[in-house]
């Protein structure tokens, strides 16, 4: 992965998810910016038309975006979120009372546990299927990086489908995210039973593997900081704004694909339709004309929020507030409920071969509890 800021040119080696090669490359803030705000330009529509994934809410555009975001949204709204934090904090405690003080894998013992649990919820799946996001997840996230990668995850999406559809004819009188996408909605045009497969494993892979992501992030950077986490400790309203920044320091989505779909001009080059573009998440959100001493974790920033880490405009994250909102209550619990948290190797710990959605596969870690 790029380092710096560069200009915009074509890389056509550069693995694509659905196996192919080739993109531009956007690095600047003002450039990555553009990219995702201006969607009759840059579209969202560039998974093969015949994939499950290729029907989804982020691979398309209005106005079947639109209908999209009118199902989903309200199961993401602040106020959802709000009556789901009592759920949150239970599946907090129950997984930090079952570690011990030693030892402890925070990746395989809390945040990927909680992560599947919490959009498993959400989302209406059985606590029995759980343990299958997880490797549904790391499959079809890492198809383009490693070998047989694509037809391992043709292979996952396939399990999942299967696994929704028998949801969706179960669930059909209840109030879960799945029972929304199985039925049709009175209000609004119908969906395919393709596009209702495909947003459901979207949403499944983005509030699972996503989150996951940002929450094993600001539990490095407390447990590598020992001054940063003494300073949270005792100041818990600064919570929010140090998610912020790890958000903008290390976004969960290190860059976004577009296909052009009418030839454009941006920075001074031509880039022809049909191409992909790749904007750089990682280092738009590092860039010195936006933010200062961008490199620095800084809890009086004042712009941490400008940051494109959920994106912008209208593809802007449905699942921002819930993301934000998982990491701050696992946060508060964990350093409510310690004195000091430490990792056991200050090395940066291995993550996963993605080049655009990285975690952390182990955090190795010390706890002394209270």
């Amino acid at each position: 992965m790029p380092t710096h800021p560069n200009n915009i040119h074509f890389d056509a080696d550069f693995p694509l998810m659905d196996g192919k090669v080739g993109a531009w490359q956007f690095y600047r803030y003002a450039d990555v910016k553009t990219m995702l705000y201006d969607y009759k330009t840059y579209s969202n529509i560039y998974m093969p038309e015949n994939g499950m994934l290729g029907a989804n809410m982020n691979q398309t555009d209005p106005p079947l975006h639109t209908t999209l975001r009118a199902i989903v949204s309200p199961y993401f709204s602040r106020q959802a979120i709000k009556s789901i934090e009592p759920f949150i904090i239970a599946q907090c405690n129950r997984l930090l009372d079952l570690l011990p003080q030693n030892d402890i894998n925070f990746v395989r013992d809390v945040t990927f546990p909680l992560s599947a649990s919490v959009i498993g919820h959400i989302l209406g799946i059985p606590e029995q299927f759980h343990s299958k996001i997880d490797e549904w997840a790391k499959v079809i996230v890492t198809a383009g990086y490693v070998e047989n990668g694509v037809s391992m995850a043709a292979q996952a999406q396939k399990e999942m489908a299967a696994l929704f559809v028998d949801l969706m004819a179960e669930q059909n009188k209840s109030t879960t995210l799945l029972s929304a996408l199985s039925g049709d909605q009175s209000n609004l045009p119908a969906l395919t039973s393709e596009s209702k497969l495909g947003n459901a494993m979207t949403i499944l892979l983005a509030g699972y593997e996503t989150t996951a992501s940002l929450l094993n992030n600001t539990i490095y950077e407390l447990a590598k900081d020992n001054i940063l986490q003494t300073i949270i400790r005792g100041n818990p309203e600064k919570t929010g704004q140090a998610i912020l920044e790890v958000l903008r320091l290390r976004p969960s989505l290190t860059s976004m694909y577009r296909r052009v779909e009418k030839e454009t001009t941006i920075s001074g080059v031509l880039i022809p339709t049909g191409d992909i573009v790749n904007g750089w998440i990682s280092i738009a959100n590092r860039d010195e004309s936006v933010f200062v001493n961008p490199d620095y974790l800084d809890l009086s920033r004042h712009n941490s929020n400008q940051a494109l880490s959920f994106g912008y405009g209208i593809h802007h994250c449905i699942g921002a507030i819930l993301a934000q909102a998982e990491t701050q209550i696992l946060t508060t619990q964990l350093l409510s409920r310690s004195v000091n948290v430490t990792l056991i190797d200050q090395k940066t710990p291995p993550q996963s071969p993605s080049i655009i959605t990285p975690t952390f596969l182990n955090l190795p870690m010390n706890v002394q509890w209270r």
